[in-house]
């Protein structure tokens, strides 16, 4: 129609059916844009709770972050990404001599921390593993593993490897390796303080400490040693509970005509630069 516009630039019958068309084609946009995010929307509400992994998948397209970072980080010289993830990652240098000296815990749970890992264990920590996940060095993926439970004598040899590696306490070589790939949050893509690194390790690996996770909560949980005040990463606990808690303190304070100060704590790169000595001896206590 552009075309036939530019050869006979004085029809106006054709301009106005050109401004015509160009009206509804708008309306038409605005009206299947309008359908396409109700849609999404909808999608979204269904998959929060079903698949979270999948609800931030869409919501990271929406937010069409990450192009940009990639492009940049990838233009970040290696030497500056492998100091950057060796100074998160460098010794404490708090001393834990005071701590050790505390004397120990009247309970000790060694005893059901360091008994043998059983095959239901394991089944147990395969049923929780997810697809479409990458994989270690090693190259075996989690599809890999469920494939295992059909076969007990896999099973088996896994479990008498996890047995080998708690009894001696040498944990495989291969396993310590990580490749880490930084993902961008968000600010200036060129600074590497603005990405998040994932550590991408061995499955087997990950199934070994998801085993060891599910005693240590089967203990803290049982003996009542973690306060029910600490939600964080608990099963059964969600961040809407402190919410609503803090929603109807908010609500009881504000009915009295009083002042309610809150302090909200947030700090940075918390898991990268955690005092783990002092976390290992703090534990050694219970066991």
């Amino acid at each position: 129609m552009a075309r036939q516009i530019s050869a006979d630039p004085n029809n106006g019958d054709l301009i106005q059916y050109y401004y015509k068309c160009r009206k509804e084609y708008k309306a038409l946009v605005r009206k299947k844009n309008r359908t396409y995010k109700a849609k999404t929307l909808g999608t979204l509400l269904d998959m929060e709770h079903k698949n979270p992994k999948a609800f931030w998948s869409v919501i990271d397209r929406f937010r069409n972050c990450g192009n940009a970072g990639k492009e940049q980080a990838n233009n970040i010289d290696p030497d500056i990404w492998r100091d950057h993830f060796k100074g998160l990652l460098s010794p404490a240098t708090n001393p834990v001599s005071s701590m050790q000296q505390q004397g120990t815990s009247s309970q000790n749970y060694s005893r059901e921390l360091d008994k043998p890992i059983t095959m239901r264990e394991i089944f147990k920590a395969i049923k929780t593993l997810k697809n479409n996940t990458s994989c270690g060095s090693d190259g075996i993926k989690n599809e890999m593993i469920k494939g295992c439970t059909c076969n007990s004598n896999m099973i088996n040899c896994i479990c008498k490897l996890f047995n080998m590696i708690l009894t001696t306490g040498k944990f495989p070589t291969s396993w310590r390796d990580s490749t880490i790939i930084p993902i961008f949050k968000n600010g200036n893509p060129t600074d590497p303080n603005n990405y998040r690194g994932i550590a991408i390790s061995s499955c087997l690996s990950k199934l070994f400490a998801r085993v060891l996770n599910d005693r240590l909560e089967g203990v803290c949980n049982n003996h009542h040693i973690i306060s029910d005040c600490q939600i964080g990463f608990r099963r059964g606990f969600r961040t809407t509970d402190h919410i609503y808690l803090i929603k109807s303190v908010i609500d009881k304070v504000v009915k009295k005509g009083k002042y309610l100060y809150v302090c909200f704590v947030d700090f940075s790169k918390a898991y990268d630069r955690i005092w783990r000595e002092a976390l290992f001896t703090n534990s050694s206590v219970w066991a």
